[in-house]
């Protein structure tokens, strides 16, 4: 385990990203243990299903320390957003589930107020850099996948309309006081996919995560 607490006060989604911000603190040390502890609460919280040991998180782990210790470059909103449409489209997935560098960045704008030690770190500073650690890029794009996967008619009019669409909902404040926020945390915590698939490496779901961490280069 990596050296962090859990908040005492928080519950349900909240807690899940309390636990992944505080693991996002720890691993500042840049100690092996604590990047490994980071990788696996990502996992744990998101992709239950793909267990320890399993290709993906091996590579996600090596990918981040090789990051943290210099030895790789981050990675930019563009690069994501291009070698995600090009997975996608191989995928043969639906026109519209393609992204972009602004709707990539608003959703990490959103996820920051949530997780500030995690999403952005690379860069100091009140604006949100461009630059994403590997892990970090593995969390915004389960993010993603997983709010198309909830709310697909938000998303049928392509990224622009999304974005767009958002933004609105945030100039009318609901009760809470958070309808953004809460819909994000939901979306991003849920367990709709378990991982199940990713256990099979013959898998469309396996081979489509392994051509999207070879593209970014993460190494094997």
């Amino acid at each position: 385990m990596g050296d962090y607490e859990i908040p005492p006060s928080v519950y349900g989604t909240t807690q899940a990203f309390a636990i992944i911000d505080g693991a996002a603190l720890a691993a500042r040390s840049n100690e092996r243990n604590a990047v490994k502890t980071l990788v696996d609460a990502v996992f744990d919280r998101e992709l239950p299903g793909v267990r320890c040991g399993n290709p993906l998180r091996r590579r996600i782990i090596e990918a981040e320390w090789q990051f943290r210790t210099g030895l790789k470059t981050p990675i930019t909103e563009q690069t994501l957003a291009d070698v995600a449409n090009e997975v996608t489209k191989s995928a043969q997935a639906p026109p519209w589930a393609r992204t972009t560098v602004e709707e990539l960045h608003f959703l990490r704008t959103v996820l920051r107020d949530e997780l500030p030690r995690f999403i952005g770190v690379r860069d100091s500073g009140r604006e949100l850099s461009e630059k994403m650690s590997p892990v970090e890029v593995l969390f915004v794009i389960i993010t993603l996948g997983r709010a198309m996967v909830l709310e697909p008619d938000d998303f049928r009019d392509g990224p622009e309309a999304y974005v767009s669409r958002v933004r609105k909902r945030q100039l009318t404040p609901s009760p809470s006081g958070a309808v953004l926020r809460g819909r994000v945390m939901l979306q991003a915590t849920v367990s709709l996919v378990n991982g199940d698939g990713f256990e099979d490496q013959h898998t469309l779901a396996a081979t489509s995560a392994q051509r999207f961490l070879d593209q970014l280069g993460f190494p094997k």
